[in-house]
């Protein structure tokens, strides 16, 4: 809860989103699969490397047979120069590489990239899009990303490519945690800001605070922020 000294103003945090990085997650094809191949996990310099397209192949990260890197980017600018600075050296410039698609369509083309069966069209996609998104999908893995994860288990423990996100769903949860501590790397909050002296403001931040609002808010996709386990 911070005042603004111009404005007046006061502002709670409710919730918080995040960017979530996923690759295909396909049961058919699961042996060899690139979430395998991860254990589930990415870091930034490997991030950056095939946005910048100095990683071309999965094989150049342990995937056993050669497949190739699509890159996909989502339609929002702000997700986009999101990366860019968490990827960019101080006094550096960056730009990526990816072909901008809508959310539903970049799911649709990278798990039909991973199970095409004509090897020469066979790809392997990675995009990146907002937490309350990907959620609840499991045609692609959400990466943890330098070792932290958007997702784990009801117990606290990671989850892995072990899982079926099908059908284990219920098995798993939001990291509230590490979003509510700051460890996620990509995360943002999602805040009321109100008048000091408006009422209903403050109510409707305090609805949204109580277990029935955070439970809601985690519903759509978002992390809660208090701890409703």
């Amino acid at each position: 809860e911070n005042p603004g000294d111009e404005d007046n103003l006061f502002c709670k945090i409710i919730a918080y989103d995040g960017i979530v990085f996923f690759v295909p997650f396909s049961d058919a094809n699961r042996e060899n699969s690139i979430p395998k191949a991860l254990n589930g996990r990415i870091n930034k310099d490997n991030l950056a490397k095939l946005y910048q397209e100095k990683i071309t192949n999965w094989n150049q990260l342990d995937l056993e047979n050669p497949l190739p890197v699509e890159l996909y980017k989502p339609e929002e600018d702000y997700l986009i120069d999101s990366f860019i600075k968490f990827i960019t050296k101080p006094g550096k410039s960056t730009t990526i590489a990816g072909s901008k698609t809508k959310f539903h369509s970049m799911l649709q083309n990278i798990l039909q990239g991973f199970e095409e069966t004509e090897q020469k069209n066979k790809n392997g996609g990675i995009g990146f899009g907002l937490l309350r998104k990907v959620y609840g999908q499991c045609s692609v893995y959400p990466l943890a990303i330098d070792g932290v994860p958007p997702l784990v288990q009801n117990d606290g423990e990671y989850i892995t490519p072990n899982i079926d996100l099908c059908n284990d769903k219920g098995s798993y949860r939001l990291n509230t945690n590490y979003f509510n501590s700051g460890k996620y790397p990509l995360r943002f909050a999602i805040a009321v800001i109100y008048p000091s002296k408006n009422t209903e403001g403050e109510k409707f931040a305090q609805m949204m605070l109580s277990n029935e609002g955070q439970s809601l808010l985690q519903e759509i996709g978002l992390v809660p922020a208090r701890n409703i386990y």
